[in-house]
């Protein structure tokens, strides 16, 4: 669902509204599932079965856990074999109005966070390079009467 919804445009709002929330519920069954396998699980503990939930949970677990990696290896390669470009929509962002009007405040607030800390940067390096040719003038002058810089500033004039 989330390489169609990248590579077909021109969906109307509500299409895209309604494959979205489409995937959110695949997506939250598969994430609350642990809640009736937990359930499953203590009631088989409470009945004297716990070997055999164990058993189970292990044989299932090796089939779930790949079936995960499996699912984001697929989907790399079929958003690497199509034209499909990072989904900017922000009703396909999020399972709900809020989360992705959130998600949308933390990007913002990543970027804006991002651009002070270059302008940050850049001002440091202008201070240093300002400290650096400071320091190299006072070299330059240190030790030197005034005589001494009067005539170094006369052949520099006649120099130039």
């Amino acid at each position: 669902m989330d390489v169609g919804l990248k590579t077909v445009g021109g969906l109307s709002e509500n299409l895209t509204r309604a494959i979205n929330a489409f995937r959110c519920a695949v997506v939250n069954v598969g994430d609350n599932a642990w809640n009736l396998v937990a359930a499953v699980y203590w009631t088989m503990v409470g009945v004297g079965q716990d070997a055999t939930a164990r058993e189970y949970l292990n044989i299932g677990y090796e089939w779930i856990c790949t079936c995960a990696n499996d699912a984001d290896k697929l989907l790399e390669k079929l958003e690497s074999s199509t034209d499909a470009k990072p989904n900017d929509d922000p009703l396909a962002n999020a399972c709900s109005e809020k989360a992705s009007v959130n998600k949308a405040n933390a990007t913002a607030s990543r970027e804006e966070a991002k651009a002070k800390a270059l302008a940050a940067k850049a001002e440091q390096e202008r201070i240093e390079r300002q400290k650096a040719e400071a320091k190299a003038l006072e070299d330059a002058l240190a030790g030197k009467t005034s005589g001494q810089l009067e005539a170094e500033q006369a052949k520099a004039f006649e120099a130039y």
